[in-house]
């Protein structure tokens, strides 16, 4: 981040005055934001700024802020639109950095309105001064009791805490810091990027990141205007171990229905944000409740050293529900064993209607001696997070009140997270004079939970966040690795021309990048072709050769399994035919004389061009039903071996290649390097590439290799 923006931000967040222009004692706006500094007792100066009044709400007031005689750290800007241009000069000459523009009615609203807005883009860019907006709701400093915003919480103020809050939507952001509230969370920083005509929701996340008081961060988020500064906010958050968890909505298909190949078809602008969330650990929440549940589990600031949950319940059903999920989820319940099992066993008071498991059934009697009961589970190195499930049928506000101070000592004396879903709970105020006990669960750092989905899906992002954070040696990008490659050779295969290559020149350009492919000559003549088969050996493959047709089988251009001449011959005029009544006008290059490859496993490798993001690389199971099963991960180059490992796994037709009914493993590490190579390939010709598919390229057993058996390339 540059350091001018980042002094821009701090000055947001810590300013030692904030010079409000519009400021009134009439209208909404222009009143509420200072009154309620006022209320807040902000301890530095406010200026109001208004050339019709001498004071406002007691307060000196000025004409502009070029007539105030002392420095200013922050502007905000209410006024009408057709002035905000003015005001931003007039700041700008007072040596103003930072300002905030509430005012809407930008590119939002009207054409007009998108012109004004370019004007700030222009002179945020030509003079330096910081703007936050337009058409944003402000920013707060929580801890400090800074709110330059439209938000208000009367009667009950925002908890101070660790989480940093981001949003474009400034009504949304007004309702999330009202939900943290609710749930207990306590903020740092908030703020609502609004159109973000300059500073971008990524330049704030930076500054979180960066910033030692924040230990969390929760975002509202439409799309990121620069991905590239988003990436860079996403390593420097994996550098400083911070948890990112997003929002996002507004999920689209761009392009499909413009797309030649299998991997543009099935790309959308929501599987990019979904790979690059996966390459950076960025935790990705589906909903409003989700983006704080998970962010309550984080901030509580405890990781888990594995993958091992354990359910302590007390009720059978509902031990019984929770485990299910975590069969849907990928929650490893190790097995409750040994001398665990034995001390819980001898435990006088713990009465148990049931095997002692995992889900530990131990009852309300167990619940009520549950200082007892945790401490040898919180030895067992098996389990990682131990979750406390409990239903309000058998555990009551009187019971809760009872057992959370235990639970709350425990915790004191462990590193190990432990979490509390309290099904069917009642809030406080709905307990005449009790109390529901686990608010002070809450207070005191332990998350608790009311829905069980919700609060697995939690667990579950907590640890594999921390999984994520665990370095691997094998984390190499193969951009680092040397490709002699010339220009020359690129140029020859690719051409001047847009549109497709054929098979035989799309397999050249991926073979300069170390692709393996299948032995094929191009022929012109049935007695070429005859010649090149001999070469070669018998069974060969026949395929027609045509810019003008990119999916051969469809137009009847392909023979598999061609054993001798007659056959060859036979096929070969019948090639030209089909080619020709596909398309009368299509110009044949030739018919490409093929190695028949016969055993191994079809898989696809791709890569499409989103408009924002660049290259996708995509990763599937081959064949012509990829686009039917939809069964395909992706991944934003550069990519790491990591990433092309994980992108392997996480197809459900993984299993496949583990081997299945007495097949072999394939050569998952030969996949591996084919992905990264690709991702070479799509960087280092992004600009005259738009499309490519490797369909299929056959796996063999393990140590055996790959060899991509057709390929398209899509010109830009």
């Amino acid at each position: 981040m540059q350091k001018e923006v980042a002094k821009a931000i701090h000055s947001f967040f810590h300013p030692s005055s904030i010079a409000i222009l519009g400021a009134s004692e009439t209208t909404m706006y222009g009143r509420g934001i200072l009154e309620y500094l006022q209320q807040l007792g902000y301890k530095g100066k406010i200026i109001p700024i208004n050339p019709k009044r001498d004071q406002i709400l007691g307060i000196k007031a000025y004409p502009s802020v070029t007539k105030v005689p002392d420095p200013i750290d922050v502007a905000l800007i209410i006024v009408d639109r057709k002035y905000v241009l003015n005001s931003l000069r007039e700041c700008a000459e007072k040596g103003i950095k930072s300002s905030i523009i509430i005012t809407a009615g930008f590119q939002e609203a009207d054409d007009e309105g998108r012109e004004l807005e370019d004007k700030l883009t222009k002179f945020a860019n030509e003079t330096g001064l910081r703007i936050c907006g337009p058409n944003c709701a402000g920013l707060a400093n929580i801890k400090d009791g800074i709110v330059i915003s439209l938000l208000r919480e009367e009667g009950r103020k925002l908890l101070g805490g660790n989480v940093g809050l981001v949003s474009q939507s400034g009504a949304l952001m007004m309702a999330l810091a009202g939900v943290a509230r609710d749930k207990e969370i306590g903020l740092n920083y908030i703020v609502s990027t609004g159109n973000e005509c300059d500073l971008e929701v990524s330049d704030f996340m930076h500054y979180m990141i960066e910033d030692p008081s924040t230990g969390v961060i929760a975002a509202f988020v439409e799309g990121f205007k620069d991905i590239q500064k988003f990436r860079e906010a996403a390593d420097l958050a994996i550098q400083k171990k911070k948890p990112i968890i997003v929002l996002k909505v507004g999920r689209s298909e761009l392009g499909e229905n413009a797309a030649a190949s299998h991997t543009g078809h099935l790309t959308g602008s929501d599987s990019a944000y979904n790979a690059l969330f996966k390459q950076k650990g960025i935790i990705r929440a589906i909903d409003t409740d989700e983006l704080f549940e998970m962010t309550k589990i984080f901030s509580a600031g405890k990781l888990p050293k594995g993958d091992g949950v354990i359910i302590l319940t007390s009720s059978g059903g509902t031990g019984s529900l929770t485990a299910d999920l975590c069969g849907d989820l990928g929650i490893h319940l190790p097995d409750l064993t040994g001398s665990t099992l034995e001390e819980l066993l001898s435990l006088e008071g713990l009465l148990t209607f049931g095997k002692l498991g995992n889900p530990a059934d131990i009852r309300g009697q167990g619940m009520g001696i549950i200082k007892q009961v945790l401490p040898p589970i919180l030895r067992d190195e098996k389990f990682s997070v131990i979750l406390i499930c409990l239903a309000f049928s058998t555990v009551g506000p009187g019971l809760a009140q009872k057992i959370a101070p235990d639970i709350i000592e425990l915790s004191k004396t462990t590193d190990k997270p432990i979490v509390v879903l309290w099904i069917g709970r009642k809030k406080k105020e709905d307990i005449t004079g009790l109390g529901c006990g686990f608010d002070l669960l809450e207070q005191n750092g332990i998350p608790v939970f009311e829905k069980p989905l919700t609060c697995l899906r939690a667990i579950k992002a907590l640890i594999e966040w921390n999984q994520f954070q665990a370095p691997r040696k094998e984390d190499v990008k193969v951009e680092e690795a040397s490709f002699e490659i010339s220009k020359e050779d690129i140029s020859r295969v690719l051409g001047n021309k847009e549109g497709p290559l054929n098979e035989f020149e799309s397999k050249k350009l991926i073979s300069l990048y170390g692709i393996p492919i299948t032995h094929e000559k191009l022929a012109t003549s049935v007695e070429d072709a005859k010649k090149i088969a001999k070469e070669i050996g018998y069974p060969v493959v026949l395929k027609g050769m045509s810019h003008d047709i990119t999916h051969k089988t469809e137009a009847g251009i392909v023979a598999l399994n061609i054993s001798d001449e007659v056959k060859l011959e036979k096929c070969y005029m019948e090639i030209l035919g089909n080619a020709k009544k596909y398309n009368p006008k299509a110009d044949i290059q030739g018919v490409l004389v093929q190695e028949m490859v016969k055993e191994g496993t079809e898989v696809i490798v791709g890569m499409s061009k989103d408009p924002q993001f660049g290259p996708i690389i995509m990763f599937g199971l081959g064949g012509t039903f990829v686009e039917v099963l939809k069964d395909v991960s992706f991944r934003v180059p550069p990519i790491t071996h990591r990433d092309a490992e994980e992108m392997i796994k996480e197809i459900k037709a993984y299993k496949i290649l583990e081997g299945v009914r007495g097949k072999k493993t394939v050569d998952i590490e030969s996949i591996i390097d084919t992905i990264m190579k690709l991702s070479k390939l799509s960087l280092s010709l992004k600009d005259s590439i738009a499309e490519l598919d490797i369909n299929p390229l056959i796996v063999f057993e393990k140590g055996k290799g790959t060899k991509a058996v057709d390929a398209l390339v899509i010109r830009k």
